[in-house]
């Protein structure tokens, strides 16, 4: 019995551990999207145009690790990309 209680908390954590790192990467992505939605509205009036075309290709990049290489990283990683 014991040991099936400690098996089961094993996996308890193990999933929790699991929704945070989705919730970091659904917040990276929100991210992401924000400045990308930004530029063109409520940032527009504060970049220059080199200023826009800069942001736009490092989220761009940013964006493509998070869908290639970077679909599987750690919560902590994703953390230090926000």
């Amino acid at each position: 019995l014991q040991e099936a209680i400690r098996v089961e908390g094993n996996m308890i954590r193990q999933d929790q551990e699991i929704r945070e790192t989705q919730d970091k990467r659904n917040e990276l992505e929100t991210y992401i999207y924000d400045i990308r939605n930004g530029l063109l509205d409520r940032l527009a009036p504060y970049a220059t145009e080199e200023d826009k075309a800069n942001l736009q290709k490092q989220l761009t990049e940013m964006e493509d690790w998070l869908y290639g290489d970077g679909f599987d990283a750690t919560k902590s990683v994703y953390q230090a990309k926000v």
